[in-house]
């Protein structure tokens, strides 16, 4: 599990088709603040600046109208999710699988996030839908599938890791946070690079804690990959990661993927080049030696 199992839990709970009862917020707003997309994580969307740059929260029909545009998303569009959507006893995965429509709280840090990432990486987000979709008839009342929470812990809090050396994964598998991040300093965002995937994982970083983790599906990239344009990389692995989620050999265990504490890459907290700090942090743990990952995919050039 992630080094803060609160990083991973589903934050989200709509997955229950039934009419929204008291407490649950389907009608309260979060406060608007403009993202620094100059900083990571929110550089990562830097390229949505048009849908983010206003002095407040797009609306439904702004999203839906850059889920047409989008090469991946066709058929999907934002629907309120309100008292009444709830009506048609749909799952959300469901509805989504069947009609398109991404059930989407107004002006909420957490279901834009989501749409965001539809956006940028629509092929894993399909394969998830149509995972969880599979697993509806199979999970008991109100308890995931092990694999839907292993998909879940990907859509809330997955990163995406490319790295043109084996030996940082090694390090990474092996839970050596001093070889990774201080040993090979220099090699991070020029021969590994993260990319977040989990829209949980932005809606934390509005205010980060020491402890933020991800999920990682991981791969070995060419030589160059990590120094390609952003959008140029998310596109290969958005299919990389779709199609080995799609084909089981990374994602459907959640004991299987390592989880990558984001406190220790550079540029991410101030400080973090302190051997002290990944020395004592609470986030920094050591590997149980009980357990495997599923090793790292390969992609060509």
């Amino acid at each position: 599990m992630s080094a803060d199992p609160a990083s991973t839990r589903p934050i989200d709970t709509r997955s229950k088709a039934r009419a929204p009862t008291p407490g649950r917020r389907h009608d309260v707003a979060d406060d608007w603040a403009p993202l620094e997309l100059a900083r990571p994580p929110f550089d990562q969307l830097a390229g949505y600046a048009g849908l983010l740059g206003d002095d407040d929260f797009p609306t439904l029909d702004a999203l839906s109208d850059a889920l047409a545009a989008t090469p991946g998303c066709e058929g999907l569009r934002c629907v309120e999710q309100n008292q009444f959507l709830f009506r048609d006893g749909l799952h959300f995965e469901q509805r989504i699988h069947d009609h398109g429509a991404i059930a989407t709280r107004p002006r909420r840090w957490h279901d834009l996030f989501s749409v965001l990432m539809w956006l940028r990486y629509p092929r894993l987000k399909r394969a998830l839908n149509r995972l969880q979709v599979e697993d509806l008839p199979l999970q008991g009342r109100g308890n995931r599938t092990r694999r839907q929470q292993s998909l879940t812990h990907i859509d809330e809090a997955g990163l995406l890791v490319a790295s043109e050396d084996p030996a940082l994964l090694e390090r990474l598998d092996a839970h050596d946070w001093p070889g990774l991040f201080l040993d090979r300093r220099a090699d991070w965002h020029r021969r590994i690079v993260v990319h977040v995937f989990g829209h949980a994982l932005f809606e934390l970083a509005r205010d980060p804690h020491l402890t933020m983790a991800g999920k990682v599906l991981w791969f070995h990239v060419p030589e160059g990959f990590c120094t390609w344009p952003f959008d140029a990389r998310a596109a290969l692995l958005d299919r990389a990661a779709a199609d080995a989620v799609s084909s089981g050999v990374l994602g459907w265990d959640p004991a299987g993927m390592v989880s990558l504490p984001l406190s220790g890459i550079p540029g991410w907290r101030e400080g973090n080049g302190d051997p002290a700090f990944v020395a004592t942090a609470e986030c920094f743990r050591g590997r149980d030696p009980q357990r495997r990952y599923a090793a790292p995919l390969g992609i060509a050039g």
